[in-house]
């Protein structure tokens, strides 16, 4: 809306941006609001419960079967089937396998994955 884009600007011209806050955090405090929660934050998952944070894999995008990976960073979270991450990180040339561990990135933030294969 209007009001918010005025704020926004007039903010912006300010040159507030707080390189120690996320995106999302500079964002809600330029334009005064809350802006919605998704499910798919740490916050909204139970520890450990990756299929509670949003149920969309971020790879292949599918609604179907629980993910069962998730990524470490907080500010990502992103979920994944455990076979779409292992085909993405197996595809990538900086990947190692240690035993019986594959280790990579996440497809979206950089952050390091590790994933069992078994």
């Amino acid at each position: 809306s209007a009001p918010l884009r005025a704020r926004l600007r007039a903010w912006a011209r300010e040159d507030r941006w707080d390189e120690g806050r996320t995106p999302r955090e500079n964002l809600e405090r330029a334009l005064g609001v809350e802006l919605p929660r998704g499910a798919r934050t740490r916050e909204g998952a139970a520890a450990g419960a990756p299929e509670a944070a949003g149920g969309e894999c971020g790879i292949c995008y599918a609604a179907d079967g629980s993910p069962d990976e998730m990524c470490g960073n907080d500010k990502c979270a992103r979920v994944y089937h455990r076979a779409c991450l292992l085909e993405w990180i197996q595809s990538l040339p900086s990947s190692r396998k240690s035993f019986e561990t594959v280790f990579g990135s996440c497809p979206y933030c950089g952050t390091a994955l590790a994933v069992k294969l078994a």
